[in-house]
């Protein structure tokens, strides 16, 4: 009796239909990862520049004693400073509406010897990126 010899061909083929399979899947989980890292990255470029933004805000806050009119001396073409706001760019800088990255809506409160501040940064999606109060002394004019 003669035996029939199998074709290995088809073996070959499935076998070469699993590791494409096997490398799709891998490649969709890589791609996946890198999406997440970049969100992270961007998220973490963001909330990096409102830190900044928002300390450097506040030190100038504290220079001219909690006045919100004196802040004119340091962001002369802000605008939305009157409403209490502020507008930067990506790298930080104050800018326009129009070409606004995220935004920094502030409070102040004056008392007798204190002020209290706080400063919110939002995204352009107007989402909070970072939230600070603080408490600044206050100078008074001696009589």
């Amino acid at each position: 009796m003669k035996e029939k010899e199998h074709s290995r061909t088809g073996l070959l083929l499935m076998e070469i239909i699993l590791a494409v399979l096997f490398f799709s899947v891998s490649a969709v989980g890589c791609l996946r990862i890198f999406a997440g890292a970049s969100r992270q990255g961007l998220r973490a470029k963001q909330l990096k520049a409102a830190v900044n933004s928002t300390e450097n805000f506040l030190q100038q806050l504290k220079a001219v004693g909690g006045e919100r009119e004196r802040l004119r001396e340091f962001y002369p073409d802000a605008e939305g400073l009157e409403d209490g706001v502020l507008y930067f760019d990506e790298n930080g800088a104050v800018c326009t509406l129009e070409e606004m990255d995220y935004s920094m809506r502030f409070l102040v409160v004056k008392r007798e010897v204190t002020a209290e501040a706080e400063a919110v940064c939002y995204n352009g999606k107007q989402e909070e990126i970072y939230r600070i109060s603080t408490l600044l002394a206050v100078e008074r004019d001696m009589e």
